[in-house]
């Protein structure tokens, strides 16, 4: 999963693994799903330079896969510290500036043009907690920037 935008790795997670699917190759999400948390703590993890972070390469679902805790349909277990790391990449990234927090607020957090499913913070939750986010925008708020 070397690809240098997130949209092709989602897919083949998603559409190529379902045994049902029309694109099945015999590869189950299970399978490949430690190599899409591997590709995902490299392109954003703790060591990352945020400054050199492109969201124009990112595709939201990526990280609603990342920060989704209930992997139990796939036989996989949740492991806290890549919601850690998501969180930790989405402060850094965001910061004090009101045009990022806006960008990923719009792209990532409740695109335009989506329905938001069971609550006005259901969709954000798999990306980033209410309060990290109800935090940052205060500080964003406050800054002059």
């Amino acid at each position: 999963m070397s690809a240098t935008d997130d949209t092709i790795p989602v897919r083949v997670l998603t559409v190529l693994t379902p045994p049902d699917s029309n694109g099945y190759q015999g590869v189950s999400f299970a399978e490949l799903y430690p190599a899409f948390i591997k590709r995902m703590r490299s392109r954003y993890g703790r060591d990352i330079d945020v400054g050199t972070v492109d969201l124009k390469t990112s595709d939201k679902s990526t990280f609603d896969i990342w920060g989704s805790a209930d992997l139990s349909k796939h036989g996989l277990t949740f492991d806290p510290e890549d919601r850690a790391i998501q969180t930790n990449f989405w402060k850094r990234y965001i910061g004090q500036s009101k045009s990022r927090l806006t960008q990923v607020f719009n792209k990532h957090l409740v695109p335009v043009g989506v329905r938001i499913s069971d609550g006005p913070y259901a969709d954000c939750e798999h990306e980033i907690d209410v309060q990290t986010l109800r935090t940052l925008s205060t500080t964003c708020l406050m800054t002059r920037r």
